[in-house]
């Protein structure tokens, strides 16, 4: 009889249990948010501060999605909020050795991968200059990849992500609007992403992704109209000349962000106002204003393409 130590057949590694996930559902097959930073601008483990204030965090996979959309506000991430992209994700193609040797019947895979995840995108066609210059694959990009729960990372260093099938279609069906879709491609050294779990899903949202305002200071010869307080709020000039009014957006501000000044909604000062506001803190000032009702919009965005704005009303009696 053989010795049991012939029959062992001993690898040298240790087995483990599959995971099964008893305590909460499986993830979504889908894609629903998407974030780009520069390289290494996000690890887990690092030291983050809201810009709200308060304690630093420690970043892991409940936070990150909540100091990403932070990120965004400055104007350090590019945030695809939920539900504006779905993304998906083939199986990965294993890279094989180059030939089968000795008892080999065939090659055999290396370990390593190669991916590719797709993503369609609502608002494509506003942010064709961003996809153009995406196209470019001139700077490394950290991507973050969130399913409803977890998040798959892949760093410009290590995966080489490379972002290509680029572009939009325009149907000749006037009952859809026009969206478009990308590709990133990588390559996994040691396998397929993993995947972190304890993501909240509440922070993806997309809807939340926009600047808002202080209440106004700096009022110059306006006067609230008390019980006003619909949409825009409600002024009396209160003697002929020049006004003022500022509300500051209550979020960190990006570097390159900026405020601007339209009549209406989006519509440029007529020749009869002469108004400008400050691109740094949106103070407004209107010097020429004549007799009526006027309606003013003050935006803000900034190099990420977040965004917000108010609206108020001014009644210039003379």
């Amino acid at each position: 009889m053989s010795n049991i130590k012939d029959i062992l057949g001993c690898t040298g590694s240790e087995t483990r249990i599959l995971r099964s996930n008893v305590n909460n559902k499986n993830a979504r097959s889908r894609f629903v948010a998407l974030v780009f930073t520069d390289p290494d601008a996000v690890k887990f483990g690092d030291s983050y501060t809201y810009s709200g204030g308060g304690s630093a965090v420690t970043v892991d996979a409940k936070n990150v999605a909540k100091v990403l959309r932070d990120m965004a506000f400055k104007g350090a991430a590019h945030f695809f909020g939920n539900p504006t992209i779905s993304g998906r994700k083939g199986k990965p193609t294993e890279v094989m050795t180059s030939k089968a040797r000795g008892t080999q019947v065939e090659t055999k895979p290396t370990g390593e991968v190669n991916e590719k995840a797709e993503f369609d995108f609502e608002h494509f066609f506003l942010n064709i200059k961003f996809f153009n210059d995406l196209r470019e694959n001139s700077r490394g990009r950290d991507v973050f990849m969130f399913t409803d729960a977890t998040v798959q990372i892949l760093r410009a260093n290590e995966h080489q992500p490379i972002f290509k099938e680029i572009g939009h279609v325009i149907e000749d069906d006037i009952q859809k609007s026009i969206e478009g879709s990308f590709a990133v491609v990588w390559t996994g050294l040691r396998g397929e992403l993993e995947p972190f779990q304890g993501v909240n899903l509440a922070d993806l949202d997309a809807s939340s992704l926009k600047y808002t305002f202080a209440d106004a200071t700096g009022l110059t010869n306006l006067t609230l109209v008390a019980g006003c307080e619909g949409e825009c709020k409600k002024y009396n000039r209160t003697a002929a000349g020049a006004i003022g009014i500022t509300r500051a957006i209550k979020e960190a501000a990006g570097g390159c962000g900026a405020y601007s000044l339209y009549y209406n909604c989006n519509d440029a000062l007529p020749a009869t106002i002469t108004g400008t506001v400050d691109a740094a803190t949106g103070a407004v000032s209107i010097t020429v204003l004549p007799a009526g009702t006027h309606k003013f919009t003050v935006a803000y965005e900034n190099e990420v393409g977040i965004w917000g704005s108010h609206c108020f009303t001014v009644v210039a009696t003379a």
